[in-house]
């Protein structure tokens, strides 16, 4: 569409555990994230840029959480940060995810890990691929 601006969509989620390990190589990366909207207040670790579904691993204690990322046709870069949580001293995990254009879409599966019935790649392409998808 001529006209249309180029425009930064951001999909955040702030995290209840540690991240532990993730399909895609995400880099060591301190850049800031800007300086205003709250952005000021996180610190990035880690990114890098995804184009086919990635997942990441999330724990807190004996519990995991697994977020599959499923990109809608476009890349998708996943920025790990520290933010803040009950006190100015104290820091969580917050994963951001990124899209750049026009329009953005994101497609995200939260799966509490159950080491005897895993989501697979299987069951996300079978939903991907959904006639009920909009």
């Amino acid at each position: 569409m001529a006209g249309k601006r180029q425009r930064q969509f951001d999909y955040v989620l702030h995290i209840d555990g540690d991240f532990c390990e993730s399909t895609p190589p995400l880099a060591p990366n301190s850049a800031s994230l800007g300086s205003s909207c709250g952005y000021q207040h996180l610190g990035r670790r880690a990114s890098g840029t995804v184009k086919e579904t990635a997942n990441l691993v999330f724990e807190s204690g004996r519990r995991r959480l697994r977020i599959w990322v499923v990109p809608q046709g476009r890349p998708v870069d996943i920025i790990l940060a520290d933010g803040l949580a009950r006190s100015p001293t104290e820091k969580k995990p917050v994963l951001l995810l990124r899209q750049h254009g026009q329009e953005a879409r994101f497609f995200t599966v939260l799966e509490p890990i159950d080491a005897e019935h895993p989501v697979g790649l299987q069951e996300l392409d079978r939903i991907e691929s959904s006639p009920e998808r909009p």
